[in-house]
This record gives C-alpha cells, sequence and structure tokens, in this order.
C-alpha cells in the first residue's frame, strides 16, 4: 500500500543538530438573467483548462473527463491539485492498464494502491523518479515510494494549483472544497508546533517526541509540511545561494529542505521547517541548524539540538537530557518523562 512518504524524512548534514533521514465541483445555479445571452454561466468563471485536461494523469473536475474504460477523477475536493485522473487496474502486475504512449513509445506507470483507496482497490499512479517527471503544478514525487519507482502526491502552494472553486491549504498541501481554517481557530498546531500524533497537526504530519527509553529528540514533538523545492539546490554546495530560500509553506520564516539527498533538484519534494538564524529563535530542545555538508548558510532551520556541552539547548519541563545514537555518533537529546 502506497503512504505519502513518512513523516519522518528531513535534512542531513552536520551542524550539531539532527534531523531524521530526511466530484465536479458545485459552481452554483445558472444565471438565466435577461442580459445573459451567452453560454450558461456556471457562477465561477473556469478560465482555460490545464494542457493535461481529460488524459490518464491529467486534470479533471469528475469521472466523466477521465479516459475509461475504468476512469475515475481523484478531484480537487479529495485534495488532488485540478483533480487527477486515474484508472481502476487488477493489481501490481497488471502492465497494460496504466501504459501510456508517448513518442512512439509505450511507458508503463504503477497499478497501485493509495492509503484513502478502498480496500483490494488498485488504480493508476505515474511512475516519477523526480518532481519534474510528475508534470504538473501542485504536485511532486515521493522517490523511491513504490519497488519500480515513485508516485506524485498533492503538495499544493496556491489556490490557483487546485483548480476554479477549490482552496489549496498550504499545511497539507492538499486541495478542498472550503477555504482552510486557521490552525488556531481549529486547536490543531500549524508547522513546528507541539504534537503527539498526526491528529495534532493542520498538515497531518507529525514527528513524535518518542518514549523516555527511545527518545526521538523531537522535544514535544514537531509538525511538518510538505514543500516542493525552488531552483537553487543541488548536489555539490547543497544549495547555490548565502542564504537559504524562503518557502511556500506557512508558518514562521518557513524554510524547505529536501526530504533526502537524492532529491534536490527545483520542484523535488521537500520538507518545511521553521526558520531560524540563532538558538534563541528555536523553542526548548531544538538549535539553529545552518550548516549542511561543507556549507555554513546565514540562516537555517530549527531541529533537535545538544542537551550537554559547552553549547546546549535547554529541555522543556520534566523532559532530562541522555544520550543518544545518532547518523552522525553518539550526542545528547531531551527525552520526555517516564
Amino acid at each position: 500500500m502506497v503512504g505519502d512518504g513518512g513523516p519522518d524524512s528531513g535534512p542531513s548534514g552536520d551542524g550539531g543538530a539532527d534531523a531524521p533521514d530526511g466530484g465536479m465541483k458545485d459552481v452554483g445555479p445558472a444565471d438565466m438573467g435577461p442580459e445573459d445571452m451567452g453560454p450558461e454561466d456556471m457562477g465561477v468563471d473556469l478560465g482555460p483548462l490545464p494542457p493535461s485536461f481529460g488524459e490518464l494523469f491529467g486534470a479533471c473536475f469528475d469521472d466523466g473527463d477521465c479516459p475509461g474504460p475504468g476512469g475515475r477523477c481523484r478531484t480537487a475536493g479529495e485534495g488532488y491539485p485540478y483533480g487527477y485522473c486515474t484508472r481502476t487496474c487488477d493489481g501490481p502486475n497488471d502492465r497494460t492498464a496504466c501504459e501510456v504512449e508517448r513518442n512512439g513509445f509505450t511507458v508503463y506507470h504503477h497499478c497501485a494502491q493509495r492509503t484513502e483507496d478502498p480496500a483490494e482497490t488498485f488504480s493508476c499512479d505515474f511512475n516519477c523518479l523526480s518532481g519534474l517527471d510528475c508534470g504538473r503544478d501542485g504536485y511532486s514525487c515521493v522517490v523511491g515510494a513504490l519497488p519500480g519507482g515513485g508516485i506524485c502526491i498533492p503538495v499544493c502552494s496556491s489556490d490557483d494549483q487546485c483548480g476554479p472553486g477549490s482552496f489549496c491549504d498550504r499545511y497539507s498541501g492538499q486541495c478542498q472544497d472550503e477555504p482552510p481554517m486557521d490552525p488556531m481557530m481549529s486547536g490543531l498546531s500549524g508547522l513546528a508546533g507541539r504534537c503527539d500524533g498526526p491528529e495534532d497537526c493542520a498538515s497531518g504530519r507529525c514527528i513524535s517526541a518518542g518514549t523516555a527509553n527511545a527518545p526521538t529528540g523531537w522535544a514535544e514533538g514537531y509538525c511538518l509540511s510538505y514543500c516542493t523545492l525552488p531552483a537553487g539546490f543541488n548536489n555539490n554546495d547543497f544549495f547555490a545561494g548565502d542564504a537559504l530560500p524562503p518557502s511556500t509553506c506557512p508558518g514562521q520564516n518557513p524554510v524547505c529542505i529536501p526530504v533526502s539527498n537524492r532529491s534536490n533538484s527545483r520542484l523535488d519534494l521537500g520538507n518545511c521547517y521553521q526558520g531560524c538564524v540563532e538558538n534563541d529563535d528555536c523553542r526548548d530542545g531544538y538549535a539553529c541548524q545552518r550548516q549542511f555538508g561543507s556549507r555554513q548558510f546565514d540562516n537555517g532551520i530549527c531541529v533537535p539540538g545538544p542537551c550537554s556541552g559547552l553549547i546546549r539547548v535547554d529541555c522543556p519541563e520534566n523532559y532530562t537530557c541522555v544520550d543518544v545514537q545518532t547518523p552522525q555518533g553518539v550526542t545528547s537529546r531531551c527525552a520526555p518523562p517516564q
């Protein structure tokens, strides 16, 4: 079953702080006024449709827009920017239902089951190797999500990407039928907010604090959001500028960091973190990581920091400082109470 890339992806680098590896819209009644002599006014200006409209893996409003047999539209109201045409297929070994002819070549794509699909229901998903492969605004690629490659997931950053009458929830990266509610009004945590589980976060993604015996270092939990990388990230020196670029995620100076070292090009999938310049910009238990690989930047992101040594962070109330094993070696982190 295909998931969403997991909440524990994060930045890499050696900066004294660590992170894990990386239906049709209701458009209103027709305007039947006497001055309306043109085509039916559906209440929302549909504007020009995306070039991919009605194609497999392209945009759609309802099932009738998608190629059959078995065509189905994952609508914007279900989270998918401007809708997403798929079709039913028989299972992972079904290689014909999801094939696409392009430039004289047959390209095979995934027959998979999304976590939101009914049990024992399989449908076609685009096989991507990078965010650019997805080829549509508001999507990026979870590289390696399936044995044969990645899948494209919603990562919207504006209402325009969702289509007419739909709205982008920039915390979750998904579209919806109603304007998103401010987390402060809904009782949910925003970016980098405290959480015990995904249900506490506006994004639906939480790195929990763990337990006293198995702390993660993410003191009091940490809400993450997905993002797509801007231009400038690369395999040589991480990012081309002196300062890490701002992200389209909502929150306090958000910064988008590659989910993994394998995917750090424009439009690849990233995680949003609270931005910072110094440790005091972060809450207790966290430090400002400004170094990634051999590069030190003018700004950074708030991630777990060491709670012992000359330069250390304060642990939250009732937390204790313990030694933990990280990819960079043994260090100290804040652990939750028993």
